[in-house]
Order: C-alpha cells, then structure tokens, then sequence
C-alpha cells in the first residue's frame, strides 16, 4: 500500500511540474540565482513585457507564504528619472505623471499598459505588507550616460553602443548587485543584451569591412562578475510549433542562453505611439520630448526624433508647425478638443488630400496607421474615391480611432477626456471599467 501511495505521489508531482506555469519557474529561479536576464526579443510588444508581470506576480504568490524579508528589484532598460519616477510617484490616481519627462521609456500605448501592470504590482506589495509581510519592489534603471547618445553623430552612435555602453552598464548593474547581495535581480532587456559571446553588435560597422562592429553584451559583463551559472538568461522566442508555454534548453553558437520561453503565438501588430493620439496630455508630452531634442540639435538620432514628432502634431493638430515655438504659442491660446478634431470633416478632408496627392508613400500609410487607422491603409493599392472615403470606410475606421485613443485616454487623459473615453466604450462596447 505505501508503495502504491508513493507511486502516485510521485506521478501527481511531475503532473503537477508538466502543467506549471513559466512564470513560476522563472520565479524560482530568481530565488536560486544571482541574477535572472528575461529577453525584451522586440520592444513595445506586450507579449514580452507582460511575461515581465507575470514573473512578479507569481514572484509573489511564492514569497507572500511567509513573514520574512523577501527583496526584489526590477532592472529595465530606461534612464533612472524613469526608474525613479515609477518607484516614488505613480500610482493609479496619477498614473499620468508617467508623462512628465516627454515619452523616454514609454513611447507607445503598449507601453502604458507595461507600466499599468507595474503599478499594480506595487500595489499587492502594499496590501501584502498591510497584512504583516515585509516585501520590497524597486525598480532601477541605469541607462544615465555622461555623453547622451542624442548627442551623436550616426557613426559615433553606432560606435559608442559597440565599445562603451554595455561595459558601463555592465559596472553599473554589478556594483549595485554587490551593494545589495541579498535582493532577487530579474533584468528584463533586449534581447540582444543576453548573448553571452562577442558578437556583430552594428551591421552599419560591419558593412564598412572591418572589425569595428564587433562586441560584448551585457550578459558577458554579468557572467564574467558573478560566474556563468549564477546569471540565468532566458530568451523569448515565438514558435507556431509550440502548443503552450514551455521552458527548454537551447543553445546555439550564435546566441548563447541558458533558457528559451517559447511564447503563445500572437499576431504581431504595430505599436501606437502616444504621439500619433489625440489627448491634450499626448500633446504636452510630445512639446515636452520637442524641446528635450531641441537640448541636442546637431544629434543624428535627436534631429530624427524631433521630425518625426513634429509631424505627427501636424496630423494631430492639422496644422503646419516648423519650430518648437510655434508648437507652444499654438497650445497656448487653442482650446483643443480630441474628440471634436477626430470626428471633424477637416480631419477627413486633410487625410484624404494628402493620401491623393502621394498614394504610394508608405511613410504616409504607416503614419494613418499609427493613429488608428484599420490595417488596410498600408496596403499602396488602396486608393479611395470621395464618396467612399468619407462614407462607408469613415465610418469603420473612425470607431477604431476613438477606440484606441480612449483606451489611451482612461489611463491619462484628463478628467473630461476620460468622461467622454469612457462613455464611448461603454456606448460601443458595453465594457465598463475605470482602468483599460
């Protein structure tokens, strides 16, 4: 008989351990590990960054059994005002102060959602601790460099991200590791950083013949500190051929990594940048990101970003602005109305003159795109008539946008852009919620 119960347990067990979440092994694994790397495989996608908040979540579910001290910090990819911001100032009933340095970290909605699931991370850690356990969540973020890469020409760039910043990064997350032995580290960065081996970190360089491109990751820097097997890296990886969410082995010469979690797979979608909404508070964040470009005229990647931000305020706006200035003389006298300029004839009229005038330009497709347009604007071929454009596709496409941006705006919009979001939704929907 006790033979036959222990057979049983033990196969209830590997039953149990075939059917446990990713997530969970993730999290045991930082309580074993010095330091356990989750790769961001392409950044502003959700289904990578929220594996991030599962992680924490059942991160919790095993550390909340007891009333001992449990540490943990999060280490992403983001500049420590960021880091900062997120530790000390929001939370849900001024989750829009997430705003208040122009985009940095959080460019697209994608991201808000990231930063959502964050803040409710931070408040689980509270109710845990109101009932006895004693549980720290920091957030850091390291990427502060004296010569931001703003400043820098494209050459210069490239060659700055090949030689110094994962070195300094490298000091930086180890010094702080050393500082702090006891804390459980999870590191969720990109892809790219967990490669362990020297590698082409700048096909630009490489292009040019020479060796220049070629460098190491942060991973490398890590495991050279604190030994190979005390860093964990795990790659996430899609793969129609897998069924659930697995954890295996893998191990090639390209991409040396301890792990790989093969992620469900999703249709991928491009991301929808705050700045190609509509909300006074995306307005003021985009003026704000201008006049963080403007501290650095002559950078390649600063120059582009100003550009581009600039013409999305002229979607949004369907103005012409050329200068900072005119962005902010502009907002100071106009009572703007996202929900008016969206459903205005003016609004319809400037997309279609500018999509008649140039019907192949894919920057012009991908830009309706960004503000909720339906997908089958990016295909060239389409070119609508009058009376099509602004009937039947109108109507279809303009619920889509106010979709989107009254998602965007019951996260961070103002008090009467959330009223008119919500009432919207629960119009359209029927979904009722105070957060997306």
């Amino acid at each position: 008989m006790k033979k036959i119960t222990l057979i049983l347990f033990f196969i209830t067990s590997f039953i149990f351990a075939q059917q446990r979440e990713p997530e969970y092994y993730v999290a045991e694994l930082l309580q074993t590990h010095r330091a356990v790397m989750l790769g961001d495989m392409n950044h502003h996608l959700p289904f990578y960054s929220q594996n991030v908040i599962n992680v924490l979540n059942a991160w919790l579910d095993i550390v909340r059994r007891d009333s001992a001290a449990h540490n943990i910090t999060l280490i992403l990819e983001c500049e420590s005002s960021i880091s900062e911001l997120l530790n000390d100032t929001i939370n849900e009933r001024n989750f829009h102060e997430i705003l208040k340095y122009g985009y940095g970290y959080f460019p697209n909605i994608e991201d808000i959602e990231f930063c959502s699931g964050l803040v409710s991370v931070f408040s689980r850690v509270n109710r845990l601790n109101a009932r006895g356990r004693h549980i720290t969540f920091k957030i850091k973020g390291f990427e502060d460099y004296e010569v931001p890469l703003k400043t820098k020409t494209n050459r210069e760039g490239e060659l700055w991200f090949v030689n110094v910043r994962d070195s300094v990064l490298g000091e930086k997350v180890s010094g702080y590791m050393d500082e702090h032995p006891g804390e459980n580290i999870l590191i969720f960065y990109g892809g790219m950083h967990l490669i362990d081996e020297k590698t082409i970190k700048s096909g630009m360089l490489k292009d040019e013949g020479n060796s220049e491109g070629e460098g190491y990751m942060l991973s490398h820097y890590l495991k050279n500190e604190f030994g190979d097997k005390e860093i964990v890296t795990i790659s996430q990886m899609s793969s129609l051929a897998q069924g659930c969410d697995t954890i295996v082995n893998f191990d090639t010469t390209y991409l040396r990594l301890d792990k790989t979690w093969y992620v469900k797979p999703f249709s991928s979608k491009t991301p929808s940048p705050l700045s190609s909404l509509f909300g006074r508070r995306f307005i003021e964040a985009t003026i704000t990101a201008i006049s963080n470009m403007d501290l650095y005229s002559e950078g390649y990647k600063a120059k582009n970003q100003k550009a581009n931000y600039i013409r999305s305020l002229n979607f949004i706006t369907g103005k012409d602005f050329l200068s900072t200035g005119e962005i902010e003389y502009w907002y100071g006298l106009n009572n703007y109305e996202p929900f008016a300029r969206i459903n205005s004839f003016e609004f319809w009229a400037q997309c279609f003159s500018l999509l008649t005038k140039d019907p192949r330009s894919p920057q012009l497709r991908i830009a309706f795109l960004k503000m909720g347009f339906l997908p089958g604007i990016i295909d060239t071929s389409f070119v609508p008539d009058y009376a099509y454009w602004f009937g039947d596709y109108r109507k279809s496409t303009i619920e889509n946008i106010l979709t989107l941006n009254s998602i965007a705006m019951l996260w961070l919009g103002y008090p009467d852009e959330k009223l008119q979001a919500a009432n919207f939704l629960k119009n359209k929907t029927g979904w009722s919620s105070e957060n997306p």
